[in-house]
């Protein structure tokens, strides 16, 4: 169930810069199938020796009796017709004894077999087990000037089948003046959130984050429908990262967040997870909420992490108006340059610069 739901959700994963805290939930949870297989099988081929044996050890047995009493001299007065039919019994054990070890051998065979898998699940293992390094996303960043945080040149977008969404974007967002960008459907918002995250390359041009203006994250992507990963209410708000994973410091930090959160936006509908923050939840129940909830949550990511910038692509189509101010406002307080990708008129008033994708669509 968990690889399905990393196969379904994998750009959201990536959005989330999550990959190494799925890639450590899966990896848990092979090493406990590993774990309860390498039960199984031993169990199991236990099972089989004595099954085997048991079904073999009486024709052994019968054969080992007639022969030692054939030629103990027992039969020496019988004659030879009589010696003839008790030797047509014994050829007759003496078949089923090879039929016997025939199974014996089977067995020997199949252990092989498990052997053989055994093998190859050691190297499955040792391979997962190698800390896969993962991209930096901000592997182009450049040293740009103090106050601007994000800078594209003469950027172009294409699709993977080479069809081009935007041609030629230059702008400069400046810390704390957020950015609006719009379009219409088709004109590459999205792709344009893929290619700020790496999870796209442009074709052309570059985009570079100022990653010497602060000391903390670089930049956070929230997309439309965010994926919430297995665990607590705490897990959601340090996700990439275990809560139980972090200092002391900041595992109280988000406690705090918790707190302050709840008293400025309206929780009411998840006030069940805000009482017991540490109970442990499945990501098919947190895919029970509606998309609203799940927004709302994904919020807490941002303003616990506080990243440089705030990729929010759509990130509050499903909420209530007064949610999503506030939730904007509380992004605005915290300092976090925000890069908004929406429709949303009310969201307007919070920012300072204005894109439409539309004009810079393929001529």
């Amino acid at each position: 169930m968990s690889h399905a739901l990393v196969l379904n959700n994998g750009e959201q994963i990536a959005f989330g810069n999550g990959e190494q805290h799925e890639y450590d939930q899966l990896s848990n949870i092979f090493n406990q199938i590993l774990k309860i297989q390498k039960k199984l099988s031993f169990k199991q081929g236990y099972l089989e020796a004595a099954s085997s044996f048991f079904e073999n050890f009486g024709g052994i047995l019968t054969y080992l009796i007639l022969s030692l009493s054939f030629f103990g001299e027992k039969y020496d007065h019988l004659s030879g017709a009589e010696k003839s039919a008790i030797i047509s019994l014994n050829s007759f054990f003496i078949m089923y004894l090879i039929h016997s070890l025939t199974n014996i051998i089977a067995f020997a065979d199949e252990y092989a077999k498990y052997l053989s898998h055994k093998t190859r699940i050691k190297k499955l293992s040792d391979y997962l087990a190698k800390q896969v390094q993962i991209p930096d996303s901000n592997s182009m960043n450049e040293s740009l000037e103090s106050k601007v945080v994000l800078s594209v040149r003469n950027l172009t977008i294409s699709t993977p089948q080479k069809r081009i969404l935007i041609s030629n974007l230059s702008f400069n967002v400046t810390k704390g003046r957020h950015c609006y960008i719009t379009g219409s459907n088709g004109s590459g918002k999205t792709s344009f959130a893929r290619t700020l995250s790496s999870l796209w390359l442009p074709s052309s041009g570059s985009i570079s984050i100022n990653t010497n203006i602060s000391p903390r994250p670089t930049s956070m992507f929230l997309p439309q429908k965010p994926f919430l990963a297995s665990g607590s209410l705490l897990d959601i708000v340090t996700y990439p990262f275990w809560h139980s994973s972090l200092n002391n410091s900041q595992q109280e930090s988000a406690y705090t967040l918790l707190n302050f959160i709840k008293t400025r936006v309206n929780f009411t509908s998840l006030e069940s997870y805000f009482n017991d923050p540490k109970r442990e939840y499945s990501s098919s129940q947190y895919s029970q909420l509606s998309l609203g909830e799940i927004q709302k949550l994904s919020f807490l990511r941002i303003l616990f992490w506080k990243p440089l910038i705030a990729v929010l692509d759509e990130s509050t189509s499903s909420m209530d108006r007064d949610s999503a101010i506030r939730l904007y406002s509380l992004v605005d307080m915290f300092n976090i340059t925000m890069i908004s990708i929406s429709h949303q008129d009310d969201l307007k008033p919070f920012h300072a610069q204005f894109i439409d994708l539309d004009n810079y669509a393929n001529p």
